[in-house]
């Protein structure tokens, strides 16, 4: 690469790592400040990834404090973590929630949180299809999800679960490769029963069931997380073949085009670019430029957020499964501290 485009990953680098600090450094004082037992167990079940931010880029002993604060309030078994009267849409997130937190301990070196019924429970959210469930499997809705299985089989990358993470990327690159109408909508649900793409219904929405390209959908977070995780696969496994659907992938993702980065959940989508750049060579590093005139557009939003970065993940309001401010703020740490890294990488 030459000189002014390592020069540029650098630069981008030390922003993002700038942005997911400030991020960070936010959560940790507003999760160790909320007073009252209520507001404390509602904030340990939406502190999830900011744990796992603060593992990452925060103070360890203000992470150590609140991945502590969670355990006591919220796991009711090794590796199972909720309030025990939380609402059923609110634990659909289990599977990300209990994954955060055991790699956050991992981190932390919390060998009491990260035992061994807790990691056997992690990998009972995968399916034989390779997909991960986004909640117990026990109650056995037969759907399997882009976004969960990528973000699962990162973490089966980052715990050392090769083969549970190759079946993750193989369902993946077949959801990809099956997509009945790549033109206009990207259809993220897979059916284990029928093994086939599904619908994911929501009464009164019938448009959350798939991403329309030309739509700033909350779910177009989803293919940052996808492109962000084969790249991934190939950069561990280089002759499994990843990177063809690593390439299918970021295909899917440039014909959202600038749709995406007019969503908060931008750095989930830049992570999956910066990571591209970093795996498949020349393609991808002309696919990760769409980066650099984005900076400072997203840094001048952060700005405007002032002390507390409220982005929505990509996930607004008006969708029934909105995230809160600490939950979309923890997000924002995680995907800005994997995008530093990456472009840190790309700057050597």
């Amino acid at each position: 690469m030459v000189g002014a485009a390592v020069s540029g990953w650098r630069d981008l680098s030390i922003w993002a790592e700038a942005c997911a600090d400030r991020a960070t450094r936010w959560l940790e004082a507003t999760l160790l400040q909320l007073p009252g037992q209520a507001q404390t167990v509602k904030a340990c079940v939406e502190g999830y990834a900011a744990v796992l931010g603060g593992a990452r880029l925060g103070s360890r002993y203000a992470c150590g404090a609140l991945l502590q604060g969670i355990v006591q309030q919220t796991m009711v078994s090794p590796g199972e973590f909720h309030a025990l009267d939380e609402p059923a849409k609110a634990r659909e997130r289990s599977f990300l929630r209990n994954s955060c937190l055991l790699l956050a301990a991992s981190q932390l070196g919390r060998v009491d949180v990260l035992s061994e019924p807790a990691l056997v429970r992690l990998r009972s959210y995968q399916h034989g299809s390779g997909g991960f469930f986004d909640m117990d499997p026990a109650q056995g809705h037969g759907l399997v999800e882009a976004f969960t299985t990528a973000w699962g089989g990162r973490v089966a990358i980052r715990f050392g679960w090769h083969e549970q993470a190759r079946r993750a990327a193989r369902l993946l690159a077949d959801i990809i490769h099956l997509q009945p109408d790549p033109a206009g909508r990207f259809y993220f649900c897979y059916d284990t029963a029928s093994r086939a793409l599904a619908t994911r219904w929501r009464p009164n929405q019938p448009a959350a069931r798939f991403v329309e390209y030309e739509s700033p959908a909350g779910e177009t977070h989803h293919l940052g997380m996808m492109l962000a995780f084969l790249c991934e696969m190939h950069l561990a496994d280089p002759g499994g073949g990843w990177d063809r659907a690593a390439a299918e992938s970021l295909s899917l993702l440039q014909r959202c085009g600038t749709v995406l980065f007019g969503l908060p959940a931008m750095g989930t989508v830049a992570e999956g670019l910066a990571l591209a750049a970093l795996a498949l060579g020349k393609a991808g590093q002309a696919a990760a430029e769409m980066l650099q005139p984005q900076v400072a557009s997203l840094s001048a939003t952060l700005e405007a957020c002032g002390a507390a970065p409220a982005w929505d993940a990509g996930i607004g309001g008006e969708y029934e499964r909105a995230y809160s401010t600490i939950e979309s703020t923890g997000w924002t740490a995680v995907c800005l501290a994997g995008l530093a890294q990456t472009c840190a990488a790309l700057s050597s």
